[in-house]
């Protein structure tokens, strides 16, 4: 029995044809759609890299801006604390060589609608020289913590039986007005 060359080829290639359409191409769809799911998330972790890179650059930029940040947190303190004021007030009312009588807190605010700052209100009554009260201020408008003056009202303290040539002592009262948030 011969058979035909020719026969024979057309039969091996609709085989062929047949197993490439059954078995192949499947495959081969399944090989394209797994290229293009792998580019998807090698282009999703490529942007998340970028991202990450960058978050950590604003942390070493941030790292290096410390005393800064510290300088504003201090400007702005997140907590309502009397004490570090208190103490503030002490120390600097004894080197501008004032004497600190009593601090009196007056209110603490609540924020206003869109806000998140808050007010607090105090009173210092000092006694002392004009010179120290202005030395008082400067170092108030130099600190990092912000801190206004409202008012300022004085009268003289009373003199003493025996004229001395010491500097006028008078008696200060200081509203004095910072924020916290």
């Amino acid at each position: 029995m011969e058979i035909n060359k020719l026969i024979s080829t057309i039969i091996v290639a609709i085989v062929m044809g047949i197993v490439v359409f059954l078995f192949v191409m499947p495959k081969y769809r399944e090989l394209s759609l797994l290229q293009s799911v792998l580019a998807q998330r090698q282009a999703e972790y490529d942007s998340e890299s970028a991202y990450n890179e960058k978050i950590a650059e604003m942390i070493r930029g941030m790292d290096s801006k410390k005393d800064a940040v510290d300088k504003i947190n201090s400007a702005l303190p997140a907590d309502v604390n009397f004490s570090p004021l208190v103490y503030f007030f002490q120390k600097e009312t004894a080197e501008a060589g004032l004497n600190l009588k009593s601090i009196t807190f007056t209110k603490v605010s609540s924020p206003a609608v869109g806000q998140s700052v808050k007010n607090i209100s105090f009173n210092l009554l000092l006694s002392g020289g004009y010179q120290s009260l202005k030395d008082l201020l400067l170092t108030l408008d130099l600190s990092a913590r912000l801190f206004e003056v409202n008012s300022i009202s004085f009268r003289s303290a009373p003199k003493p039986a025996a004229a001395t040539s010491e500097t006028p002592i008078y008696d200060f009262q200081l509203e004095v007005v910072t924020h916290t948030y």
